[in-house]
């Protein structure tokens, strides 16, 4: 069994705008604690234009029922249909890494 398994989480993950955002991960992640796995979560994704001035107003990092939580949101300044997902997952993995 592996030592540290870390879980990506798609989209805003347990955040004001998405409460249920990620939920099966979280519970994931609960398992594995309990049954003894040392495990964390990153959760990447992006914001919409309409919040491309608004503050970022998640945690980058929190812990959760003593689950690391790592979250990175970018900005990107084209309406989502624009944007190719070429460009999406160069950037998305680059936070990733």
């Amino acid at each position: 069994m592996a030592d540290h398994v870390l879980i990506v989480a798609p989209g805003h993950f347990c955040t004001k705008f998405s409460p249920l955002g990620g939920i099966f991960q979280l519970d994931l992640a609960r398992a594995l604690k309990d049954s003894g796995v040392k495990v964390g979560i990153i959760s990447i994704n992006r914001f919409q234009i309409s919040s491309i001035h608004k503050q970022y107003e998640y945690p980058t990092f929190e812990v959760i029922d003593d689950i690391p939580v790592y979250r990175q949101y970018y900005r990107l300044p084209i309406p989502s249909i624009l944007d190719p997902m070429l460009f999406t997952g160069i950037i998305l993995g680059h936070l990733a890494i």
